[in-house]
């Protein structure tokens, strides 16, 4: 019984050294951060983009169609999608 005691205490120092050295890979390793970055201002252009289209829509539908119709000619989501 003591073995098996042993054996499970061992094990359990082993799995935690390597979760405890992955997180420490993982705090240390810088690699894709900038990526991550453009995803976020990415992201928080098409959140005032979305906000503003729903400002403009109520406001100005004339504005809103002008906004739209150039967007969709650079995105050229009006043909089917980018090609």
């Amino acid at each position: 019984m003591e073995a098996i005691a042993r054996r499970a205490l061992m094990t359990k120092y082993a799995v935690t050294d390597h979760v405890t050295g992955a997180f420490d890979r993982m705090r240390r390793d810088d690699r894709g951060q900038g990526a991550v970055e453009y995803v976020g201002i990415i992201i928080a252009v098409v959140i005032v983009l979305v906000g503003v289209m729903a400002v403009l829509k109520e406001i100005s539908p004339e504005v809103d169609k002008a906004i739209k119709g150039a967007i969709e000619k650079v995105t050229k989501f009006g043909e089917g999608g980018p090609k």
